[in-house]
């Protein structure tokens, strides 16, 4: 079904966003994107990456693998808690152990 892998899609984004807006405002990164494109170049193999590869550079939540490739980790957040809002709360303990 298109549209359970579209809201997966979205919350996956908004969470990978939310985890470089806060890493910026804990002062672990310099901007608050995955990367940036210097203004003199055209091409997009020419983008600057936030963060630098591997796990010595990265967190526990979140690492890039290579440029361009993060790895994400929601599993150890999940608990046995029956919970109506169990999504939010997952995003939650991610962006409150970074």
């Amino acid at each position: 079904n298109n549209r359970a892998l579209d809201a997966w899609a979205r919350y996956a984004h908004e969470c990978f966003d939310q985890c470089f807006e806060i890493l910026y405002q804990n002062g672990h990164i310099d901007q608050p994107t995955e990367k940036t494109m210097p203004q003199q170049q055209q091409h997009t193999d020419d983008w600057t990456y936030t963060m630098k590869q591997g796990l010595k550079h990265g967190f526990r939540e979140i690492v890039m693998r290579s440029p361009g490739r993060y790895e994400l980790s929601l599993l150890h957040l999940l608990d046995d808690d029956d919970d109506d809002n169990e999504d939010e709360n997952i995003t939650s303990n991610i962006l409150n152990n970074l």
